[in-house]
C-alpha cells in the first residue's frame, strides 16, 4: 500500500511513500535518500541462511486433499486494489480503521477486472493473499472483498515477511507448500527476493480504469494448472535472475553501512510518521470524530516521541532544526508543526471545556503542582528537560478546575512558559533571568490561584 495511512511508531502499509491532497508527492527520508532498485536489492541480499535461524515456522495448516495442485499467492495493496486515506474519485469502498487512537477512513480502489480474476482463479488455484500490510488493516479490507472467504483461502501480513533492510520480502516457505507448486504474483519484485523463479512481476495499479493486467494474466496462469514444476517455466517466461545478474557487481545503492547508518534513516522516518499522524489526528479532533480523551492520549503520546526523536536526530548531526527537516522532506502539516514545535501539549490542556463542578482532587493536584515546580527551582535546578513536563501537568491539572476564568492570567504565563520550553531543546537549561522570571510568574499565579479559590 502506496498511500499513508503512516502512524508514529508503525505505519499500516507496506512502503513510506506518501501523497499530499493536492498531489504533490511527500517521501519518506529513507527514499529521498535513493531511487530503490529492485533488482540492485535482490543481487546484493545477504543469504538466507543468514537472515534466518534454523526453519521458519509454518504460518498455514496443511493442504488439504481436495485443495488444486497449484498455490497462487497474490499481493494486495497496488497488485488487486488501491487504497488511500486521502480523498480518491468514486471509491468502490470505504472502511474505518484505527490506529494509535486515531481513526482513518480507507478509500478503496478495486483493480479493473479483480472480481473476475478471483472467481476464475479460485476455481484453479489454492488463493493466499499475502500482504506487507499490517492486519489491522488488511483484514478488514479483505473481509470486505471476500467476506465469505469464497475465493481466498489463507491470509498473510507483514508478520509474516522477512524484514531485510527495512524492505519486506515474502518468503515463501511460511507456506508449508512444495515450493514446485507456488507462484506469487507481485507489483513488488524484491518481494519474491528468495524465491525468484517463483515470482510474477505484476505492473502497478493505482487508477488506470483502462488497466487489463489481471486479465492478461489469466491465460498464462491457467497454463500451469497441469505443471510439475512451476519454476523453470516462470524462470523462461520472466527471466529475473537475468535482470538481477545484470546488476553491476559495484553497486551504487545505499544500504546501510553500520547500526548507526540506519538508525539514521529510522529515526527520520519516525519523525515523518510523527508529523504526518499528527497532522491527522488534529484534524481528527477538529471535526470530532474521536472523543476528547481518545485524543489527549494519542497526542500527548505522539509529543514525547516527537521529543524523543528529534532530540535524538539532533544530537546525532543528522538535522540541524526541526524547520530545515520540514522543509528537505516537503511536509506540509501546519496542524502538526504548531501542536508538536510550538505548543508542545494537547489543546484539550490548552483549552479545556468541560463543566465539571470544582472539587477537592483537582484543586489539591493543581495547588500541589505549583509547589512542585516552584521548589524545583529553589533546589537551581533548571534542566528543560526536567521543568517542562512539570509546567504540562501543572497547565493539565489546572483546566481541570472548573470556574476558572478564561483570562486567568497565570493560565496565560504558564501557557507561554511552555511554549517558550518546547522551542528549547531538552538538554537545555534556564539562564538565571529566565529561572528568575520563571519562579516570579509562577508566585504570582498561584497567588491569584489562591484568591480565586478563596473567593
Amino acid at each position: 500500500m502506496e498511500e499513508t495511512i503512516a502512524v508514529a511508531e508503525d505505519s499500516l502499509d507496506a512502503s513510506d511513500h506518501m501523497v499530499d491532497g493536492e498531489g504533490q508527492e511527500e517521501e519518506c527520508p529513507a527514499l529521498l535518500e535513493q531511487e530503490f532498485n529492485p533488482f540492485c536489492f535482490m543481487k546484493t541480499l545477504p543469504r538466507y541462511e543468514d537472515i534466518v535461524e534454523g526453519e521458519r515456522p509454518v504460518s498455514l495448516p496443511d493442504r488439504s486433499r481436495d485443495a488444486p495442485k497449484i498455490c497462487l499467492v497474490l499481493d494486495l495493496d497496488e497488485t488487486l486494489v488501491h487504497c488511500s486515506v486521502e480523498e480518491v474519485k468514486d471509491p468502490h469502498m470505504q472502511f474505518p480503521v484505527t490506529f494509535n487512537g486515531v481513526e482513518y477512513v480507507v478509500n478503496v480502489k478495486k483493480r479493473p477486472h479483480m472480481e473476475y480474476f478471483l472467481k476464475r482463479a479460485s476455481k484453479l488455484f489454492e488463493i493466499v493473499v499475502f500482504t506487507a500490510s499490517h492486519k489491522v488493516y488488511a483484514e478488514k479490507l479483505m473481509n470486505m472483498l471476500d467476506p465469505h472467504h469464497t475465493f481466498i483461502t489463507y491470509r498473510l501480513y507483514r508478520d509474516d515477511c522477512l524484514d531485510v533492510f527495512g524492505n519486506y520480502v515474502k518468503d515463501l516457505n511460511v507456506l508449508g507448500r512444495d515450493l514446485s507448486k507456488v507462484v506469487l504474483v507481485d507489483n513488488s519484485p524484491h518481494a519474491f527476493g528468495y524465491q525468484v523463479t517463483n515470482g510474477i512481476p505484476i505492473e502497478t495499479w493505482y487508477e488506470d480504469e483502462a488497466d487489463a493486467e489481471l486479465l492478461n494474466l489469466l491465460p498464462f496462469l491457467e497454463s500451469l494448472v497441469d505443471v510439475d514444476d512451476v519454476r523453470p517455466v516462470l524462470e523462461k517466461q520472466f527471466q529475473i535472475q537475468k535482470l538481477i545478474d545484470a546488476m553491476p557487481d559495484e553497486i551504487e545503492m545505499k544500504l546501510w553501512d553500520d547500526t548507526k547508518d540506519r538508525r539514521k534513516y529510522e529515526d527520520l522516518s519516525d519523525l515523518f510518521a510523527i508529523f504526518k499522524t499528527t497532522e491527522h489526528l488534529e484534524a481528527a479532533y477538529v471535526r470530532d470524530t474521536i472523543t476528547p480523551e481518545q485524543y489527549t492520549e494519542a497526542c500527548t503520546k505522539l509529543i514525547s516521541q516527537y521529543k524523543t526523536a528529534e532530540t535524538a536526530l539532533r544530537l546525532g548531526g543528522f538535522i540541524d532544526n526541526v524547520n530545515s527537516f520540514i522543509s528537505e522532506y516537503r511536509l506540509d502539516c501546519p496542524r502538526a508543526l504548531e501542536r508538536l514545535v510550538r505548543i508542545g501539549v494537547p489543546a484539550t490542556v490548552v483549552h479545556n471545556t468541560t463543566n465539571r463542578k470544582t472539587d477537592s482532587v483537582n484543586v489539591a493536584q493543581t495547588v500541589q503542582n505549583f509547589i512542585t515546580v516552584m521548589d524545583v527551582l529553589k533546589l537551581n535546578i533548571r534542566a528543560v528537560d526536567e521543568i517542562q513536563p512539570l509546567l504540562s501537568e501543572m497547565m493539565s491539572s489546572l483546566t481541570m478546575v472548573s470556574g476558572l476564568p478564561p483570562d486567568f492570567s497565570g493560565r496565560n504565563k504558564i501557557e507561554g512558559w511552555l511554549y517558550t520550553m518546547n522551542a528549547m531543546r531538552a538538554s537545555e537549561e534556564l539562564d538565571e533571568e529566565q529561572a528568575r522570571q520563571l519562579s516570579f510568574d509562577l508566585e504570582r499565579a498561584y497567588s491569584s490561584f489562591m484568591a480565586f479559590l478563596n473567593k
